[in-house]
Formats: structure tokens, sequence, C-alpha cells
């Protein structure tokens, strides 16, 4: 199952971030705010899931987890204490030092 949401920052994005995600405060101008209705329609998501449920990101740990806990916190609606998250991000290093592959860009695969 995916989910896959973009909210207005309501704070700039530095350039490294949009060429690393592709997403800028242009795009996202129109979006709402991360809000409480995002956080109920997440913990609904995630109740209907067959347990355990994982969070997957690339580079989650260091980005998109603790700003997914801080703000569904800050809210008052975090998340399930068995939540799990994982990020692909030293997987896919570990692939890279290990391969011969050319790791080459094929486009958007999702």
């Amino acid at each position: 199952n995916k989910l896959t949401i973009c909210f207005q920052p309501e704070k700039y994005i530095s350039p490294m971030s949009e060429k690393n995600s592709g997403l800028h405060n242009e795009l996202l101008e129109e979006l709402n705010p991360f809000n409480s209705k995002f956080c109920d329609m997440l913990n609904y998501f995630v109740d209907i899931l067959p347990k355990p449920v994982c969070l997957v990101a690339h580079n989650g740990i260091k980005h998109d987890f603790p700003l997914l806990l801080a703000h569904t916190k800050i809210l008052g609606k975090p998340l399930p204490d068995d939540v799990l998250c994982a990020d692909t991000l030293p997987a896919f290093k570990k692939l890279r030092e290990n391969s011969d592959y050319s790791w080459q860009t094929h486009g958007d695969i999702t």
C-alpha cells in the first residue's frame, strides 16, 4: 500500500532540497499545510493495514521520519508506537558499494 501526499511547507525550499526532491515552493503553494486532518487520515490508513506497519522513505532517517513524528506529536495525534520506519538510502548505498551495476537514471519509476 502506498500513500503519497505533498504539503505547502510554509518555509522556503532550498535549491539543494529542490534538486533532490523535484519539489519547489511554487509547485506547492496552493496545497494545504500539514494539519490535524492529515494526522487523522494517516492514523486511519495505518490502522487498516495488516500489522506490522512499516513506513519506508529514501533518506527517511535524516528527513522524513523526524519531521513526520514531530509534527504528528505537536498536533497531539502521534503515530502508534508499533509503527516501524525503514530508510532505503543505506540499502542502496550498500548495493552500490557491492555491485558492478552501472547506476544510471532511468526516469520516474513510481
